[in-house]
């Protein structure tokens, strides 16, 4: 699983629409708690230090499982290779998560933005090739379960985490 996510200060003009820095926070310290609770997942989150929240601050605020990588120097798009699923509150490698097959899950922000439609959200069972929005911590490791759960244990797509790598 790979989180990316792009938050925002206060100064900027759409700021419905990203993630405070302190909403970007809490969604990873959410999905690294809802990691612990899936034995076989693995977590990257590409990371991009800010003015707002440095690196020596995110591992400052979140005492990460052994299961979490936090990926600076990285390019994204390596990094997104070895996604089964990408967890974004608003930022456009979510499109470029759908355009490689990537599944979605929008998380962050208490639920209150929605980066794409979701079909999920309206009666529909979850699947693999849909893009899903969950709102609350309850919610997000039983959704990652059944959007993985289609792949059997296989990679949705060509490349495969190897938890000895280091990315």
């Amino acid at each position: 699983i790979v989180h990316a996510g792009t938050p925002k200060g206060k100064g900027t003009r759409r700021f419905h629409v990203f993630e405070t820095p302190d909403e970007y926070v809490q969604g990873i310290k959410e999905l690294d708690a809802a990691i612990r609770e899936i034995p076989d997942a693995r977590l990257i989150v590409k990371f991009r230090p800010s003015p707002e929240v440095g690196l020596g601050d995110l591992n400052a605020l979140i005492d990460f499982s052994e299961r979490t990588i936090v990926s600076v120097d990285e390019p994204l798009l390596d990094v997104l290779g070895f996604a089964d699923l990408l967890v974004s509150f608003s930022s456009t490698v979510i499109e470029e998560a759908l355009q490689n097959g990537i599944p979605v899950l929008l998380y962050g922000g208490g639920g209150r933005y929605r980066h794409v439609p979701a079909p999920a959200d309206e009666g529909h069972e979850p699947s693999a090739d849909l893009v899903h929005h969950v709102e609350t911590i309850e919610d997000l490791a039983p959704t990652i379960r059944r959007v993985l759960a289609p792949s059997s244990g296989e990679s949705a797509n060509a490349y495969a985490y190897d938890p000895g790598q280091v990315v």
